[in-house]
C-alpha cells in the first residue's frame, strides 16, 4: 500500500481520500479488506515527508539558481 501511495504522490495532482487509503482489496472469500489505522497513519506521514522533501529540494534549487 505504501508503494502505491508513494506512486500516487508523484503524480501531478491526486486526492487521496481516507476510505481510498484504507481499502486494500478483497480476501479469498470476497469480503473487503481494510488496512489497520496505524498503517494508514504511517502511509500519510510518509506522503507528507516525501512532499516536504520534494518542496525543500525545489526551494533549494531555486535559491541556488538565484545566487548565480
Amino acid at each position: 500500500m505504501r508503494n502505491s501511495a508513494a506512486h500516487c504522490c508523484l503524480q501531478a495532482s491526486v486526492r487521496l481520500m481516507p476510505a481510498t487509503m484504507l481499502y486494500s482489496g478483497r480476501s479469498a472469500d470476497g469480503s473487503h479488506l481494510l488496512v489497520r489505522q496505524t498503517d494508514l497513519l504511517l502511509a500519510i506521514c510518509e506522503i507528507i515527508q516525501m512532499n516536504y522533501n520534494a518542496y525543500m529540494d525545489f526551494s533549494r534549487s531555486l535559491n541556488g539558481s538565484r545566487r548565480m
